[in-house]
């Protein structure tokens, strides 16, 4: 037991160098046929673990963004447990600003 697993272990090396390659092998030939039906699966599979982000979610990940911003710029975050929404937000050029 204690040998299958340390041989596990250490293989999960060779194996994820060996995905690694696939990736970017696959990358490198999409437009070869062969290489569409083999990654084919895999972009489903991919499609149905992941999802579009609801509301709530873009909304945590802008006051995330802003306080790690905030901090950053060596100021404090505005009101880090109050929700920001996104409709509180205007684009100014390439900077966003609080309304």
């Amino acid at each position: 037991m204690t040998s299958r697993l340390i041989s596990r272990v250490l293989l999960i090396p060779v194996i994820s160098g060996i995905a690694y390659e696939y990736i970017r092998w696959s990358a490198r030939h999409l437009n070869n046929p062969l290489v569409k039906i083999l990654i084919y699966p895999n972009l489903m599979v991919q499609k149905i673990t992941t999802a579009d982000p609801d509301d709530s979610m873009l909304e945590c990940a802008i006051s995330s963004f802003l306080t790690m911003l905030a901090y950053e710029n060596g100021t404090m975050p505005i009101e880090v447990n109050k929700p920001i929404k996104a409709t509180e937000y205007e684009t100014i050029g390439s900077e966003k600003t609080i309304l």
